[in-house]
């Protein structure tokens, strides 16, 4: 047989539930609580368009082979052997380092390639 103090605490678990969802429903039903776009603080048409915006789904490449096309475009340096492996150095981020980032205005990114020269002969 179970104690009084287990169905206190049984009743206690199911009345603080019913208070969550209660509360959760509540929160859910508040429109100004949940929409950044009703804050007074921005433009509401501007924000619901951004929101809009960031809904839709990027367009995708029914391939899903990215690093492939990427890699393809390189082959217009055709003739030049050189450029057509910096090409593909910069698409596997090779030697790269990046740096920025699109709130700030842009993703910058930087490859270094060093070239030594042959040792000169003294005459």
């Amino acid at each position: 047989m179970q104690s009084i103090s287990h169905y206190v605490t049984m009743a206690r678990q199911a009345a603080l539930a019913l208070l969550s969802a209660c509360l959760c429903a509540a929160y859910a039903q508040s429109p100004s609580a949940n929409d950044p776009c009703l804050d007074g603080l921005q433009d509401r048409v501007a924000c619901e368009r951004e929101r809009e915006a960031t809904q839709r789904q990027a367009p995708t490449d029914p391939s899903q082979q990215f690093g492939q096309n990427a890699l393809r475009r390189c082959e217009v340096h055709i003739n030049n052997p050189e450029a057509r492996q910096a090409c593909e150095d910069r698409v596997r981020g090779q030697n790269t380092r990046t740096e920025g980032s699109v709130l700030g205005g842009g993703i910058f990114q930087e490859q270094r390639t060093t070239v030594i020269e042959p040792a000169r002969t003294l005459q």
